[in-house]
């Protein structure tokens, strides 16, 4: 049988026990905002430009056929979380077998 997971009782700053859930949720985004940053974007690095040929010579073109791309998702590991597209690797897995 499974259990879920619960949270709390939890402590305040001041050490008083927080049992809401909502306060709870306060209290956890408190300390997220307090130990997260932004990032500063005011001076980003870029990069000095390595290809020195003829433009001609750059790498343009390539090819990526759908074998491939249906080699890298039955790679996927399901139980990873997603990436910056917000899809889970169990659902490109179970797109990529339709």
């Amino acid at each position: 049988m499974k259990s879920k997971a619960q949270v709390g009782p939890l402590r305040n700053i001041q050490g008083q026990e927080i049992n809401d859930p909502g306060d709870m949720v306060k209290s956890f985004n408190a300390q997220f905002v307090s130990v997260f940053t932004a990032k500063d974007i005011s001076c980003i690095y870029v990069p000095e430009n390595m290809f020195h040929g003829n433009a001609e010579d750059r790498l343009l073109d390539f090819e990526i056929t759908a074998e491939t791309v249906k080699t890298r998702l039955a790679r996927l590991r399901e139980d990873k979380s997603p990436g910056s597209d917000d899809l889970s690797p169990r659902l490109l897995k179970e797109l990529c077998e339709d």
